[in-house]
């Protein structure tokens, strides 16, 4: 198989910007990987519509697979990638973006986009994000006579450790 890896790393230095007015998605991180075609506006510039209708490697929207830990995370139709409740880029290890799948990868003519969620901790670990986007800060066009209006305000945390079960 050949294909594009994000690591923990890499995911935790790209800046994934808000659109629209969703949050910030993980599946967002396949816009940076090549043979990716979207349309920045697609949907009002929502995270999920925009990844589910993009064509990857020259495979048509709704064609590639989309998992999550192994498990398809599609809605398997011209939507494949919509995930109305997708994870942030805080809790993925890994983005995997195959260009030519094996037999294992069913009902996909060989593209793949598969998340790895963070797992298996002896210590606790978390994040706090908050993110803002205002007309306040942003800069007008030269043809504007104001800065429209674009208010967001997005934040969150991931938690994890260990799992104790009593006895």
């Amino acid at each position: 198989n050949s294909g594009t890896t994000r690591t923990e790393g890499e995911i935790e230095a790209l800046p994934i910007t808000l659109y629209g007015n969703s949050s910030r998605a993980a599946s967002a991180l396949a816009k940076t990987m090549a043979g990716v075609s979207y349309e920045p506006s697609e949907s009002g510039g929502q995270e999920f519509m925009i990844i589910s209708r993009a064509a990857i490697n020259g495979v048509a929207s709704g064609k590639w697979s989309y998992s999550i830990d192994g498990v398809d995370a599609g809605l398997g139709s011209a939507e494949r990638g919509h995930d109305m409740i997708a994870p942030t880029p805080e809790i993925i290890q890994e983005v995997r973006l195959t260009a030519n799948n094996d037999v294992a990868e069913g009902f996909t003519p060989g593209v793949s986009l598969s998340l790895t969620e963070k797992s298996g901790t002896n210590d606790f670990h978390g994040s706090l994000y908050y993110y803002m986007r205002n007309d306040a800060f942003g800069a007008r066009s030269f043809f504007l006579a104001k800065v429209p209006q674009d208010i967001q305000n997005n934040g969150g945390f991931s938690f994890g450790g260990p799992l104790t079960i009593p006895k």
